[in-house]
């Protein structure tokens, strides 16, 4: 999985500031580059400004840690409802 920001976050920089490094001014275009399916050349100019190796632009799933939420139906019996993303400590719900 794709994480840039971590990286970004890590070296005090925003999106706009890649962008710059990047050599442009569009915020939207980094946005882009990263919510989309960004070419080995593309990673490789970012990791190249970051100053890292593209392995370290993605973070292993194996090393993203997803804790299940449960709920209780009237019965007792747990269903998983979703997971937390601790990693992230964002929600991820199934549906």
């Amino acid at each position: 999985m794709l994480d840039v920001e971590r990286i970004l976050k890590e070296k005090g920089l925003n999106k706009s500031k890649l962008a710059e490094l990047l050599g442009t001014d569009n915020r939207s275009y980094v946005s882009n580059l990263l919510n989309n399916n960004p070419t080995l050349s593309s990673l490789q100019k970012i990791a190249d400004v970051l100053e890292v190796d593209v392995k370290d632009l993605f973070v292993s799933e194996k090393e993203s840690v997803s804790t299940p939420i449960y709920i209780k139906d009237k019965e007792g019996n747990e269903k998983i409802i979703g997971y937390i993303d601790t990693d992230k400590i964002g929600f991820i719900f199934k549906k």
